[in-house]
């Protein structure tokens, strides 16, 4: 596939990663050869028609889902990181004083026009294709992948930004998951789209959320809004009055729920040396040693260097009305630990990166959620809706869980200490992806058994975690690049707009440095008779 001898990139995706991609590849034409521009074609395919948001801020996010990240930590442009706060200072203020899920949709969706604007006016030929990526395999030199309207596209260059998966460990849920939902009575849903968990909500008196984490929290507001409503509250709080008794019961191994937002005081001139990217003789450490025990040791003698104490409260509830009053009053010291453990995470992934697996899953398993906890905090307002779930006594939190099994109408959530199990007919997966790429994941799992994509052994797909090139058996793939959730298992970051940033700049630096490479040696002028024409195939 190309028109004349242009070099073809293939973007599968449009959300947040592809847009970070494309302003990104605009830039870097600009800045370092622009000429270059008119060698390049791009198309962008994405199943859903919206270009721009993606799944977590298109069209199925309510006003309800706030952003669970500072609006500073949010622009798309790596050159103008207050991009966001500035777009969004020209638009009318925000209901809750907090961007919505919504909200930054629109202004992803701008951006990924103004990026397309800009390539075509660099001489890229960039084409929109509202298809469906459904296979990738190797064609020669080259990459074929497979749409599902029977066009297929030979490629140079193949960006996967596919965002979430189905992990495998929920495959042995699929046949209940089937069989409740033909009847109508329940199943396993994920919390997007928001609308389809809304309306299998309605009617369950019962409602199993598996998972407390962020992803959580806006399942448990899509089903509360779905089911009542909130009303103004004493002392600027809120109260909720469901429409019929109804609870969710949201289940994790820690029980721990997000911080809430406390506004950082300045950083003082001393860095904590706990943050050092090295080996620390008095902690132990060694070059190659790397564990997760380690790393829960460097976060505790951080922590411990700053003389906050982070005793909270065990019980869920008490612990959420203890952060809301920290938020409200601005206490220093909640708001300078929420900003450790945002810093953290750049020691914590250069620990990470030197972990076996087995080390690595253990960071996902018992570090990396409370860690999350407060490194990406609710805003407050969220938090007060979640206070007022608890009131009503509409939602509870369980910790412990252990697994989950399959009955003949229901799910079984079991529970490490022996306690009850939950049985419930609907139950909402909103843990972060802790298992692998399954068959029902589409292009990723095809570009998986092709050999396209190397499946990463913690989570998703293995890649380069600087530069996000694809891994393969032989090594690094320049061909072949991942953003997004799908590369969950080879990096780690607070933020995850701010991390596709980053991560779509190293990639165009390097995309850019093997085409200039390329032009300069000779532009293969007679490829173009040997290649698939797309003018004209796809709008």
């Amino acid at each position: 596939m190309t028109i004349g001898d242009r070099h073809v990139i293939v973007v599968v995706g449009a959300g947040v990663s592809a847009t970070a991609f494309l302003d990104a590849l605009g830039r870097g034409l600009t800045d370092i050869t622009p000429a270059l521009g008119r060698r390049l074609a791009v198309t962008v395919v994405e199943r859903t028609g919206d270009f721009g948001p993606g799944l977590p801020y298109g069209g199925q996010a309510a006003p309800f889902h706030l952003v669970n990240q500072d609006s500073g930590l949010m622009s798309l442009r790596a050159d103008d990181p207050d991009d966001f706060t500035r777009w969004l200072a020209g638009r009318p203020a925000l209901p809750d004083g907090v961007a919505s899920r919504h909200t930054f949709g629109v202004y992803a969706r701008e951006r990924f026009e103004a990026a397309v604007g800009r390539l075509r006016e660099l001489g890229v030929r960039v084409t929109l294709a509202n298809d469906e990526a459904i296979g990738a395999r190797r064609a020669g030199g080259r990459l074929r992948i497979d749409l599902a309207s029977g066009v297929h596209l030979d490629v140079d260059r193949l960006l996967v930004a596919t965002g979430h998966w189905q992990p495998e460990t929920a495959e042995h849920c699929a046949a209940l998951d089937g069989r409740l939902r033909a009847a109508g009575t329940g199943g396993l849903f994920l919390p997007w789209p928001a609308d389809e968990l809304a309306q299998a909500s309605r009617g369950h008196r019962t409602i199993g959320v598996l998972g407390t984490s962020l992803t959580a929290v806006d399942a448990c507001f899509t089903i509360a809004y779905a089911r009542g409503r909130f009303l103004p509250g004493d002392d600027g709080g809120l109260r909720y009055r469901p429409h019929e008794p109804y609870s969710v019961v949201a289940c994790s191994r820690g029980g721990q729920l997000p911080g809430v937002q406390t506004p950082a005081p300045p950083p003082g001139g001393i860095v904590n040396p706990y943050l050092a990217c090295r080996p620390l003789a008095e902690l132990g450490e060694t070059d190659g040693g790397w564990t997760a025990a380690a790393a829960r040791r460097r976060f505790d003698a951080a922590i411990a260097w700053t003389g906050h104490r982070t005793d909270e409260p065990r019980d869920p509830h008490e612990r959420l009305r203890a952060a809301i009053r920290a938020s409200r009053a601005a206490e220093p010291a909640a708001g300078a630990h929420q900003r450790l453990c945002r810093e953290f995470f750049a020691t914590l992934f250069w620990m990470y990166r030197q972990m076996p697996v087995g080390e690595r899953r253990a960071v996902w398993r018992t570090f990396l959620t409370p860690l999350l906890a407060q490194a990406a905090p609710v805003p407050l307002a969220a938090a007060l809706r979640l206070d007022a779930l608890f009131t009503a006594g509409v939602l509870s939190v369980r910790a412990g869980v252990s697994a989950v099994r399959t009955r003949s109408d229901r799910f079984e959530l079991t529970f490490a200490d022996g306690s009850p199990p939950l049985r419930v007919p609907l139950l909402v997966n909103a843990v972060s992806r802790n298992g692998g790429i399954g068959p029902r994941d589409g292009f990723a799992a095809s570009a998986v058994a092709a050999g396209v994509l190397l499946a990463d052994p913690v989570l998703g797909v293995a890649v380069e975690p600087d530069t996000c090139f694809a891994h393969h058996e032989h090594g690094i793939d320049r061909q072949v690049t991942v953003m997004g959730q799908l590369t969950l298992g080879s990096h780690i970051g607070a933020s995850a707009v701010g991390s596709c940033v980053r991560r779509a700049t190293a990639i165009v630096a390097g995309w850019l440095s093997d085409l200039a490479d390329l032009e300069s040696r000779c532009w293969p002028s007679g490829a173009s008779a040997a290649r698939t024409a797309h003018e004209g195939v796809l709008t």
